[in-house]
């Protein structure tokens, strides 16, 4: 029998102070600086994420030393998929716009390593 991997995906409420919310601003807004660069990116050079990490890594990490690699890698993968959604609305003709435009952002952490969940605290 196969095996199957199960994939959650939990949206969590947080309350913080200015100080955490400042931090959060700037974790925004670096991820979306990099989103906007990595997709223009792969879609001008048909790239995989092999080499968006390969041209990205060294660039993101000097720009945003303080930024969590997973967050780093994690754009790649949101990067892509952006790309590929906005090609197949593409192919059918009901894109909107030459390249994919990013208004929101959503930082996933895909591996189970980054967080953890006790006492309701994480």
């Amino acid at each position: 029998m196969p095996s199957k991997t199960i994939k959650k995906t939990v949206r969590l409420e947080c309350y913080t102070n200015h100080v955490g919310k400042n931090i959060l601003v700037q974790i925004e807004t670096a991820y979306k600086k990099m989103l906007v660069e990595e997709i223009d990116f792969a879609l001008k050079n048909k790239a995989f994420q092999i080499i968006l990490h390969r041209t990205f890594y060294k660039q993101c990490r000097k720009e945003f030393p303080w930024l969590a690699t997973r967050v780093i890698k994690g754009s790649y993968r949101d990067a892509l998929k952006r790309v590929k959604s906005f090609e197949e609305l593409k192919m059918k003709g009901k894109a909107k716009t030459d390249k994919p435009t990013v208004r929101k952002v959503t930082i996933t952490f895909s591996d189970s390593q980054d967080w953890k969940l006790e006492n309701g605290t994480i």
